[in-house]
Order: structure tokens, then C-alpha cells, then sequence
């Protein structure tokens, strides 16, 4: 859940940050920029919640590999064919596999649609998670 209860979907790397920034562009001011390292480490509860506040914004979450995040708000310019992704899976999934094929990181994302959590490595789907209630 997003902002106000709302279903919001999400796309986090995590891992390999300077390879995910470089093979990406802003779309928005990074919300996390300039403030020190412990207010952006995902440990923190009120980092968590500011990112489920920004995850309505457009772009994906950059999380370095000991969990500060880097960055909001970016556009992954690495796309995954379509044809390479489970049919019904949208611009999020392109992005999360092609990111994980041209980098070392690891993506996750959250369907809007559904809550289901699926992981990208390599450029492949890993795994799903599926949402319970």
C-alpha cells in the first residue's frame, strides 16, 4: 500500500549502484539526496516510510548492497524484450530484467495490480512472491 491505503507498484535495485546510475536517468528530483546515509538505510522505519510515500512517483528506487538508498525516482534505460517476460507483465518487469541483465544488481518488483513480489537476477525471473492477506 502506498499513500492514503492506495495499491501502488514499485521497483527497487538493489546492489551495484553505480552501474544501475549509470545505465539510467533521473525523471524526478531524488528525494534522498543529500540527507545523511542513516536516514536512507532501509533499517530505518522512517526511511520505509518514505519510500512507501515517494513509490508513487514514476521510477525506480536505487538501494546500494548495505541498503542506503541512492536514489528515487529513476528512469532504467535498460529494457528487457517483451518476449523474454511471462505474458501479462508490464513496463516495471521489462525494466527490472533488463537492468539485472546489463548490471550485477538484483530488482525487485511489486505489482500494482496484485501485491505479488517477483525477483529479477541475470535478467530472468527468479521468483515469485505471492501477496497473502
Amino acid at each position: 500500500e502506498g499513500r492514503e491505503g492506495r495499491h501502488v507498484g514499485l521497483l527497487i535495485t538493489l546492489g551495484d549502484h553505480e552501474a544501475v546510475l549509470a545505465r539510467s536517468h533521473p525523471i524526478v528530483l531524488n528525494p534522498f539526496e543529500g540527507h545523511p546515509e542513516e536516514e536512507r538505510s532501509i533499517l530505518n522505519p522512517g526511511t520505509r516510510h518514505a519510500v512507501r510515500e515517494f513509490s508513487g512517483i514514476d521510477g525506480a528506487f536505487v538501494v546500494r548492497s548495505d541498503g542506503v538508498i541512492v536514489a528515487a525516482g529513476r528512469y532504467l534505460q535498460a529494457l528487457a524484450p517483451e518476449r523474454d517476460l511471462p505474458p501479462g507483465l508490464g513496463a516495471r518487469h521489462r525494466a527490472a530484467a533488463g537492468i539485472t541483465a546489463a548490471t550485477r544488481c538484483v530488482a525487485f518488483v511489486v505489482s500494482q495490480s496484485t501485491g505479488d513480489t517477483r525477483v529479477y537476477a541475470g535478467g530472468r525471473l527468479v521468483v515469485t512472491i505471492e501477496r497473502t492477506d
